[in-house]
């Protein structure tokens, strides 16, 4: 499937679920009503609770970098990390955000190979956390009753998957392994220019993870930075006044995220609302709440990446997304 066409059947599925979630909402002036009656002191919490997230978002990638000897100023990284994030939501999917912020921190002079092995580290690790903070949700809503026999089957999924996660992270390490691999392939492909520039992208990515201080403790980091995320919904929730706990949402959120992580709409649109409205709704939470706090959730991320976005363009003099960086 070419990336258009996969870029439209995407688009068609979001506006597909949105849809059919407005469809099923009952009334949507409910929902602009939780809208507009929403406390601002809360407001302000969550948006400070989730800069503090995109701060620490951008810490421990420099932990990651400054663990081979590359590193910036961590205003700069913010500034970098909210503006991809600005662009990515208009880019085709195979150009996503992690694509322009390895551009544009190899424009900052770091080395594009060493940029872009920590990038795929920082998501296969991150991955693995938020599969380990799903499987905590999971807990969690058993814990207080919620989650009955129909979680069985996710509960042993989760717990596979992530072992499996694990696992794969952990290998992918392996220079041996790796080599093994390579010489699998016949003479004329392992001795190709692509190969060989793999082989090079790959002594930098396992150098990586010869650090395993460094792999912790970006672990811890991003446990940490995932519930900052959960704090953040919950203070919004409260602005909205939706009956709902921390620790309730805390099995919630984790959950929502990963399955929104799903590749079949643009930026989770629809799944991630969906989600919540399932979830939510084993309390009582009535869907037009859920809906209001997913959409509220959304805006005040937005509000958080264009500012960078304005600076960066503005310094930049162009209100376009970096065309590519080959790594030196």
């Amino acid at each position: 499937m070419n990336a258009r066409l996969n870029t439209l059947l995407r688009v068609t599925v979001s506006v597909a679920l949105a849809a059919v979630i407005v469809y099923n909402v009952d009334g949507l002036e409910e929902v602009w009503g939780s809208i507009v009656r929403a406390d601002p002191v809360y407001l302000l919490l969550a948006f400070l609770v989730l800069t503090l997230d995109r701060f620490l978002m951008s810490y421990k990638w420099l932990v990651l970098l400054r663990s081979r000897g590359l590193g910036l100023p961590l205003v700069q990284t913010v500034k970098i990390y909210c503006t991809a994030m600005v662009w990515g939501m208009f880019l085709p999917a195979t150009v996503g955000a992690d694509a322009i912020r390895g551009y544009m921190a190899s424009r900052e002079g770091l080395d594009g190979y060493e940029v872009f092995a920590s990038i795929v580290v920082e998501r296969l690790v991150g991955f693995v956390a938020s599969l380990f903070f799903g499987l905590i949700g999971i807990m969690i809503l058993s814990a207080i009753g919620l989650a009955d026999e129909r979680f069985d089957a996710l509960w042993v999924a989760s717990a596979g998957v992530l072992l499996g996660g694990a696992v794969s992270v952990s290998l992918s390490f392996n220079d041996r392994l790796f080599d093994r691999v390579v010489r699998m392939l016949p003479p004329r492909v392992r001795e190709s220019r692509i190969v060989r520039r793999l082989r090079h992208f790959h002594g930098i990515y396992a150098g990586y993870g010869a650090n395993g201080d460094v792999i912790s403790g970006f672990f811890v980091l991003t446990l940490v930075e995932q519930y900052f995320v959960v704090l953040g919904m919950w203070l919004t929730a409260q602005a909205l006044g939706i009956d709902v706990g921390l620790l309730f949402l805390t099995g919630v959120v984790p959950l929502s995220m990963i399955i929104t992580r799903l590749p079949v709409t643009i930026d989770g649109i629809g799944v991630f609302e969906g989600i919540m409205i399932l979830l939510l709704g084993m309390t009582g939470v009535p869907a037009a709440e859920a809906l209001a706090l997913s959409l509220v959730g959304r805006v005040l991320q937005i509000l958080l990446w264009m500012p960078w976005w304005f600076v960066y363009t503005a310094q930049a003099r162009s209100i376009r997304p970096p065309k590519g960086v080959t790594p030196s």
